[in-house]
């Protein structure tokens, strides 16, 4: 199975902790926090992939809570979403100055909140691949491989010819597999702002998946609202 990414949820109301972690457990490691004098220990330690803070909470309030973590090097870039179940504007947009990744309301449902985590871990993860790509870092899948300094792939050992454009989409597609990216957020790597024709979009990915056909994983874009997904494929046994 494949790690998935962890989420840190912080509310002193243990029942609202505990419904947090029933609708979200099957698709992140969920970790659950009540306490908010003891978050920045706890966090140091686990070392999460993002954090969500209730901003209403008796003896340390969540703002306290995500200024501490600010200020502590090892954990300052982990991105931090804010949550309350006080919807007016002059709350959500006296907390959004202190600059969080976002902010959630309680009254928000499953779907909702999980789109919202997943685009703030696909935003992180395509930031630091920006990063991991310049500095020329491989990215291994399977039988597939990515040498990122010379633009190169490899399957089996042997050298597939991409163009940079589906060098790129494999790029994104491998990278953020773990949060199941969308065909939006692979059009916004590739292009930027670049208006591009969805029949375009199709066209490069029907290519890119006949180029890597002898890849032991597949790529599927499910109909319902284009989430692109690797599925490995493991070799009938003899």
């Amino acid at each position: 199975m494949m790690n998935r990414y962890t989420i840190f949820f912080v509310d002193d109301n243990v029942d609202y902790c505990e419904v947090f972690f029933e609708e979200h457990k099957d698709e992140f490691n969920v970790l659950t926090h009540n306490d908010p004098k003891t978050v920045l220990e706890h966090v140091k330690r686990v070392n999460p992939d993002l954090i969500i803070l209730d901003v209403h909470m008796p003896c340390k309030s969540g703002v306290e809570v995500f200024n501490d973590i600010r200020k502590t090097t090892e954990i300052e870039n982990i991105p931090i979403l804010f949550l309350s179940a006080d919807e007016r504007d002059e709350t959500v947009l006296m907390h959004l100055k202190l600059m969080p990744e976002d902010f959630l309301f309680k009254t928000m449902s499953h779907n909702q909140v999980s789109a919202r985590i997943k685009n703030r871990l696909i935003s992180r993860r395509s930031a630091s691949m920006s990063s991991s790509e310049k500095e020329g870092e491989n990215i291994s899948f399977g039988n597939l491989e990515m040498e990122s300094d010379k633009f190169r792939v490899k399957i089996n050992s042997l050298e597939i010819q991409l163009t940079n454009i589906e060098y790129k989409m494999l790029f994104y597609i491998l990278t953020n597999r773990l949060t199941s990216p969308t065909k939006d957020g692979l059009v916004n790597f590739v292009w930027g702002d670049s208006y591009v024709a969805s029949r375009t979009v199709n066209t490069h990915l029907s290519n890119l998946r006949s180029k890597i056909s002898d890849a032991n994983f597949i790529i599927k874009v499910s109909r319902v609202g284009n989430v692109i997904r690797v599925i490995e494929q493991v070799a009938a046994s003899s």
